[in-house]
């Protein structure tokens, strides 16, 4: 249950199977970390609480909530038939990646 980018990166699919027991939430979580070119992982919660940061996001705290208001932003935006599946923030020397699964906001760091 992944989705691409083009950029050859995956992330899981809003609602599908990430985090539905807390291991397999991790276990998934370390796979992202090991993508190449992570700079670094951070999960979200809906109140907007950061729940996970590692890499580069773990200094980068103001980041990820920035990341979550865009996120809600642009969920606000959205038609009542449509639901939000990704967010990509691009900057010359780096990327951000964002999906919702489970509720989360799982952001990715990585080399542009």
């Amino acid at each position: 249950h992944f989705f691409a980018f083009d950029s050859g990166f995956f992330l899981p699919f809003p609602g599908k199977g990430f985090g539905r027991h807390p291991r397999e939430g991790k276990m998934q979580l370390q796979k992202l970390e090991e993508t190449p070119g992570c700079l670094g992982v951070g999960v979200v919660d809906a109140s907007g609480l950061i729940q996970r940061a590692s890499g580069e996001l773990g200094s980068e705290l103001s980041s990820l909530k920035l990341l979550h208001q865009m996120a809600v932003d642009c969920g606000l935006l959205l038609r009542a038939d449509e639901k939000f599946r990704r967010l990509t923030v691009m900057f010359d020397r780096h990327v951000f990646l964002v999906t919702v699964a489970q509720g989360q906001l799982i952001v990715l760091k990585r080399q542009a």
